[in-house]
């Protein structure tokens, strides 16, 4: 953190000497954008570098409790939400994936934690990427069978909170698979509760593409908002009724021909206010 103040302010002096410079000099107009614009992008890297500091420091801290004798993908959650790690669960069904961890809390860090946990079934990896920790499985998340791993032909989400960004996400999927539904365009919409206690009604999200898979725009849903995690939950002895994939617990939706995900709050905070 002090090194980041430390170049800001040494970018903030350099913007302020080339002003002084472009008015009392005779530097040309294009030295002087040149100038300013390394000083944006050094800005805008350094604050990179703060956001992938800022994960990092979290998961280094030493942890002070452990997880309740839950199923290991519900265990990756309790830790998610005590330590406010931003983070995409890809959980495929195990004939016994209950028990618990034999490590002490104080002896290792929050990421080992994490990985001591994971560590209980076999065939799971623990990534960081771009500000979020993904746990996956290294046969079946690249699987074609695995409907995040599926390309949207195009989504733009503009100003959203996590429901319209979700709703947004649906009608991409829906669109990618079966583009005849939507020659004509597209209707509907969402809803949800207000004074919410999550953030999840926060317009905040906001993004644009093509070719972007369905665990990518998770991961950007999560990190942009600020307070969630996301996960799915994989049935890989069956397919869906409808589509070519592996069908995912229901959440209580028709999963057969419905997709299925759970975005999940890491605390509850003071209501948005309207």
């Amino acid at each position: 953190m002090i090194w980041f103040v430390r170049q800001s302010r040494r970018c903030s002096s350099f913007l302020t000497a080339a002003l002084i410079r472009r008015q009392t000099s005779n530097l040309s107009r294009n030295s002087f954008l040149r100038s300013v614009l390394l000083s944006v992008i050094t800005l805008l890297l350094l604050h990179t570098c703060l956001v992938a500091q800022t994960l990092n420091e979290k998961l280094s801290a030493r942890v002070d409790f452990v997880p309740s004798n839950a199923p290991v993908n519900e265990q990756l959650i309790e830790i998610a939400q005590r330590y406010r790690i931003p983070m995409g669960v890809e959980w495929f069904w195990e004939a016994n994936d209950r028990s618990r961890i034999s490590a002490s809390p104080r002896q290792t860090t929050v990421i080992g934690l994490i990985r001591t946990v994971v560590q209980q079934t076999p065939g799971y990896t623990v990534e960081t990427a771009k500000g979020i920790v993904l746990i996956k499985h290294v046969s079946f998340s690249e699987s074609p069978l695995n409907f995040l791993n599926l390309r949207l032909s195009e989504l733009k989400a503009e100003n959203l909170n996590v429901f319209g960004a979700e709703w947004q996400l649906r009608v991409a999927i829906n669109r990618t698979l079966h583009p005849e539904l939507y020659a004509k365009g597209s209707n509907g919409g969402y809803g949800y509760g207000h004074d919410r206690d999550d953030n999840f009604d926060v317009e905040n999200i906001s993004f644009s593409g093509r070719r972007m898979t369905v665990r990518e725009v998770l991961n950007i849903i999560v990190k942009q908002n600020g307070n969630a995690l996301w996960t799915v939950e994989f049935d890989t002895a069956n397919l869906m009724k409808e589509e070519p994939f592996f069908r995912q617990r229901s959440y209580g939706s028709n999963v057969d021909t419905r997709f299925a995900w759970r975005i999940i709050p890491l605390s509850h905070l003071s209501p948005n206010p309207k």
